[in-house]
């Protein structure tokens, strides 16, 4: 265990060739080994952080303490001989893993937690006519596409599925989904009980305040497309997450659950929803106002989970699929503070049946925060900063004369 920021002369470059390490490293990383393997986190990580409470040192009020849970899923992650492989589909306009350039991609979650901190092997999956999933693909992830998948795909994740597969669907919203759905994507989603639906789920009341461009520069101002999640459900993925907890969506689509839909033995649960004066905007970006009869009123899902077994099914596990309606907001977002990835990695934990990775709770600090009236300031000023001193320079002026005198 080797925090880069505590090595001395040399920095980084010194820690490198001290600790043998390999991997992309800067100050404040920490890097943990296992022979030949290692795995880096930021301590920024090791901290919950609520950027709509500001201190008044202009700094994020701490909610929590997630150290002890990152080291341990860390140290859990290297005694494993095996990574699992997280198979990112391609042919869509997807968000790839290898991609870096601009805010919806999902290069730096892909590097920096799934691979580098959680041990997960991200790779490119083409189906090609004719082709299944291969067999040691753990998690098949489609992360916002922007064009339909065809019968022959489809085939290929139902095949999946029937095996005992798991499935990451991350979608999009906005005027350019409005314009090009996803038929086939969205009845074989809605064949298991979740249905996207076409709107844009807006909810002004949770929005932060965040920096959006305007003519002449940037404005601080809240986007009501912008927001935290209101509410959780009861599951593996969001058991941990409390009234404090912060999860941001950037242009959500709602997602119908229809139980009655789902195939029989499998079950379908709510993971998160906005709140309750939020709505679904079916006119977007025209319109930003709730229209009743038209737009459909909150509390919204956008976050959805899968799992058990079809009937019929031979395979030796459940299946399990995990939807959510934002994709870009759960990889990297639009501003670092409104980064959100515990849904999405809770969620690729929960598909990789590694729920132990997620079982710890975090720390929240015991708010010791003392609040004094006028008079009580006063009272501790004249006794601290003048009392005090008084006495002591009145006792070392005491003993000076004593010694003088004897």
């Amino acid at each position: 265990l080797v925090p880069v920021a505590s090595v001395g002369g040399g920095g980084v470059d010194a820690a490198k060739k001290k600790h043998d390490i390999r991997s992309q490293i800067a100050l404040n990383d920490v890097v943990f080994k296992r022979g030949e393997r290692e795995r880096v986190v930021n301590l920024r990580e090791f901290f919950g952080q609520r950027w709509d409470d500001m201190g008044p040192r202009g700094a994020p009020k701490l909610t929590s303490f997630n150290g002890e849970a990152i080291v341990t899923s860390t140290l859990q992650v290297l005694s494993q001989d095996k990574a699992m492989v997280l198979a990112f589909t391609t042919g869509h306009q997807e968000s790839s893993p290898q991609d870096m350039e601009g805010p919806g991609e999902w290069g730096a979650f892909a590097h920096a937690i799934l691979t580098q901190r959680e041990g997960y092997t991200p790779r490119i999956l083409p189906l090609p006519p004719g082709a299944n999933v291969p067999q040691d693909v753990d998690v098949v992830v489609v992360a916002g596409p922007k064009r339909d998948f065809n019968e022959g795909e489809i085939t290929a994740l139902q095949t999946h599925l029937a095996a005992g597969g798991r499935i990451l669907v991350t979608l999009d919203s906005g005027p350019e989904m409005f314009d090009r759905p996803l038929p086939n994507l969205y009845r074989f989603l809605g064949g298991l009980g979740v249905k996207p639906q076409v709107d844009f789920v807006m909810d002004a009341e949770n929005a932060p305040e965040m920096y959006v461009p305007v003519p002449g520069g940037m404005q601080r101002k809240k986007d009501p497309g912008t927001f935290f999640l209101s509410g959780f459900g009861r599951h593996p993925v969001t058991q941990k997450f409390d009234t404090e907890k912060q999860v941001s969506v950037v242009g959500t689509c709602s997602l119908l659950l229809d139980k009655d839909a789902a195939p029989e033995g499998v079950t379908v649960t709510e993971l998160a929803r906005c709140g309750s004066n939020g709505w679904g905007e079916m006119d977007y970006p025209r319109d930003r106002e709730m229209t009743p009869n038209r737009d459909a009123p909150g509390p919204l899902t956008v976050a959805a989970a899968v799992s058990g077994r079809m009937k019929g099914s031979t395979a030796p596990e459940d299946m399990r699929v995990v939807v959510i309606g934002d994709s870009t907001g759960q990889a990297n977002g639009l501003q670092p503070e409104l980064r959100s990835w515990d849904l999405l990695l809770n969620s690729v934990r929960w598909l990789a049946r590694q729920e132990y990775l997620i079982s710890l709770d975090p720390k929240v600090p015991e708010d010791r925060t003392l609040i004094l009236s006028e008079k009580s300031e006063s009272y501790v000023f004249r006794v601290c900063v003048l009392l005090l001193p008084l006495l002591a320079l009145a006792f070392g002026f005491t003993m000076f004369m004593t010694r003088r005198s004897q």
